[in-house]
């Protein structure tokens, strides 16, 4: 698969891992409501996945692949249901499978609970900058540097699961 690049150049399109986009869709999700909070925010995931893939830039709705509205749409079911988020509305319409995803899904007033918060504002002695891992990955986030800010998440939930300290 072929996408127009800014000089109408032909690029081809990186396949990532639904783990890769879990956790690059995890991080941006972060990045808003770390920044935000407590304020809740609408989160669409189509709108996610269009900030992740720059290289697409802006694309209708019907130009992101569903795979990757899915996983999106996914991940913040998982961060739901692990208490990490919580969601005033999570969806239009009755979420049953990952096959049972809208292409219009939204999330509404979606915001950190006491346990996402705690996980980041964690400041884990592997970092050692003494900076939280919200900040982390919301400065990774801007910056660009995906890996990095999926790197982080990886710290963030695997110390969530181990039961505190990253």
């Amino acid at each position: 698969m072929y996408w127009q690049g800014e000089k109408g150049l032909k690029m081809q399109r990186i396949k990532m891992s639904n783990i890769k986009l879990f956790d690059a869709y995890t991080a941006e999700i972060f990045k808003i409501l770390y920044e935000n909070f407590p304020v809740c925010k609408d989160i669409k995931p189509h709108e996610i996945v269009n900030r992740i893939e720059v290289k697409y830039k802006e694309r209708p709705i019907g130009d992101i692949p569903m795979i990757e509205r899915q996983i999106c749409s996914s991940a913040l079911h998982w961060l739901r249901d692990n208490n990490l988020i919580s969601v005033y509305a999570p969806s239009k319409k009755t979420f049953s499978t990952s096959d049972d995803v809208s292409m219009d899904e939204l999330f509404t007033c979606v915001v950190l609970t006491a346990k996402g918060l705690a996980v980041l504002k964690q400041v884990p002695q592997s970092l050692q900058t003494g900076v939280s891992l919200g900040e982390e990955i919301s400065d990774a986030v801007k910056k660009g540097m995906l890996n990095k800010a999926s790197e982080l998440v990886g710290v963030a939930l695997g110390g969530m699961l181990m039961g505190g300290g990253a």
